[in-house]
């Protein structure tokens, strides 16, 4: 562990490069402080754009795109994901897809979106190629689905840990000879080791040392029919929506067994993953963020710089399932339950204050509709509980569930509080989206 005394003088030495001319130094200053002081997190950051440092371009880009750390401006971070783009940075064409896909200051494209991730995996970066992968294999066909298995092969031999837990899965649960069989156990190793949540704890990898390299590739990247990858993604892929069993018809509950597939649940996992944080609220008093007294999980939220086309794709399905416009959507979010760790009773709706005003209903409307997804169902407890009806929901992995927050009138109906009942082993994934009854604005 690191003291006190550790801490500072690793900070100033830092601080002493980056006074240096050290363009790493100055990056990692910049993110530092964004958290800290943002006036001293931007006068890093920029002198080391002004230095030409690529990641500090991309990473600004990003913030003026979230508006969060600062003023929102779409145009001059579009403009700076762009020059990224140029400098061959390569998360910058993916993130720039994801913009484009969602309309994000500008005008929604799926072609556009698509093709700067197909030159991205074309050029071999591997995050591109695995979300290829899982579109081709989300699409269905059997000319995706030959394509997509050689592109989530060539992901997981280029690396990429959501493709290597996903290709080595498959390969450990069909009838491959033991070389394969050996070889995916390595891939799974290595994916534990870059830190995916499912592979830590696959049986395969139990006892196993950590492997020092990649096994050698194969030729399957070679052998990838781009053109036909360009024709079978040419619209997004959204396969049938399961028919919906209704739970309870007052309030609306009802789910979608299978609404997404259990490759793509753990995808969703993987990449909620490196984002998830102890959950928190706004104080309406100090205007800080503060622990959630109602929740002791931890969440993250897909902003439209963490999307990427798959997500965007598992978003239209929701659409289709609801009946409800994406413009409605709220930002889809991942919770992480572990033991103990539960969402105290609740209601999605948002209440007036005691002037008889919500701001954030004036702004963008009331939620109307609640759609979950269940990611895993591997753990312990955990319901979801509708308290006032004595109603219990827990789905297995991959099933949505949808519950209207409002009743016909729009007047918030307290039928439809419920709660994430404590988790008692293992660990809950659960996805889940708030609808507005009108277009959803995050910024003023």
């Amino acid at each position: 562990m690191v003291d006190q005394a550790q801490y500072v003088q690793r900070l100033q030495n830092v601080m002493n490069q980056a006074r240096d001319g050290n363009l790493e130094a100055q990056y990692a200053l910049g993110v530092f402080y964004s958290s800290r002081d943002i006036d001293v997190s931007l006068k890093w950051m920029n002198r080391a754009i002004e230095a030409g440092h690529v990641g500090a371009i991309y990473t600004l880009g990003a913030w003026y795109i979230q508006g969060v750390l600062i003023k929102p401006d779409l145009e001059k971070g579009h403009q700076m994901l762009k020059h990224a783009s140029d400098l061959k940075f390569p998360d910058a064409p993916l993130m720039r897809a994801a913009l484009i896909v969602n309309g994000i200051g500008v005008t929604a494209s799926w072609p556009e979106a698509l093709e700067l991730v197909l030159e991205s995996a074309e050029g071999g970066y591997s995050r591109a190629i695995s979300q290829l992968a899982f579109l081709c294999l989300m699409e269905g066909g059997k000319k995706a689905r030959d394509e997509g298995s050689k592109l989530l092969q060539a992901a997981a031999e280029a690396s990429d840990m959501i493709a290597m837990y996903s290709y080595s899965k498959r390969v450990l649960e069909s009838a491959a000879d033991d070389k394969f069989k050996a070889r995916a156990v390595v891939l799974m190793a290595l994916a534990a080791k870059a830190g995916h949540p499912f592979a830590k704890s696959h049986p395969a990898v139990q006892g196993v040392p950590v492997p020092e390299e990649m096994p050698e590739a194969s030729n399957i990247f070679e052998e990838i029919n781009w053109t036909a990858v360009r024709k079978v993604l040419a619209k997004p892929p959204i396969p049938p929506i399961p028919k919906p069993n209704v739970m309870c018809e007052d309030p609306y509950i009802a789910t979608f067994p299978g609404f997404v597939t259990k490759d793509e649940a753990d995808y969703m996992v993987a990449m909620a993953a490196r984002h998830v944080t102890p959950s928190q609220i706004m104080d309406p008093v100090s205007g800080k963020l503060i622990e959630d007294p109602y929740r002791s999980s931890s969440d993250m939220r897909f902003w439209h710089s963490f999307q990427d086309l798959v997500i965007y794709c598992i978003n239209l399905r929701i659409v289709q399932a609801t009946g409800e416009p994406m413009s409605h959507q709220e930002m889809l979010g991942v919770l992480r339950y572990e033991p103990g760790q539960q969402y105290k009773p609740h209601g999605d709706f948002l209440l007036p204050d005691m002037q008889g005003r919500n701001p954030e209903v004036d702004r963008s409307g009331q939620r109307i509709k609640t759609f979950l997804i269940y990611l895993n169902d591997d753990y312990i407890g955990g319901e979801t509980e509708f308290v006032n009806i004595d109603l219990r929901a827990r789905g297995a992995k991959g099933e949505g569930l949808v519950f209207h927050n409002v009743a016909s009138d729009g007047v918030p109906d307290p039928k439809t509080i419920h709660a994430g009942r404590p988790v008692t082993g293992g660990v809950k994934w659960l996805s889940t989206m708030w609808i507005r009854d009108r277009e959803y604005r995050f910024h003023d």
